[in-house]
């Protein structure tokens, strides 16, 4: 029975430490896009922070919609930029016209 545990232990530990480690890769990852956005490295920043962007990060979709409104490394394409910084999809999301205060 103690082996039993033991191994269940081991297993859940192992566990653990491997999602630990999926989040700081992941997290790595988009820390680089940031980095090399702040370099003026525009496609290698946008290949590395749209795949977060789909995937709903709110952080990530404002950059990439940034990218495509001001032109950084891709053509400026209005639609393109609205795209990304509306919320079509993403539950708990404010659109950024939403967010600016009403007079």
């Amino acid at each position: 029975m103690k082996i039993k545990l033991l191994c269940l232990f081991l297993l859940i530990g192992a566990i653990f430490l491997n999602y630990r480690l999926y989040l700081y890769e992941t997290e790595e990852t988009f820390r680089q896009g940031v980095s090399e956005l702040k370099e003026g490295k525009f496609k290698s920043s946008l290949n590395k922070l749209t795949p977060y962007a789909i995937k709903g990060n709110l952080v990530a979709k404002k950059l990439v919609g940034q990218f495509y409104a001001f032109g950084w490394g891709v053509p400026i394409n209005e639609n393109e930029a609205e795209k990304w910084f509306s919320c079509k999809g993403i539950n708990n999301c404010v659109p950024e016209k939403a967010n600016t205060l009403q007079a």
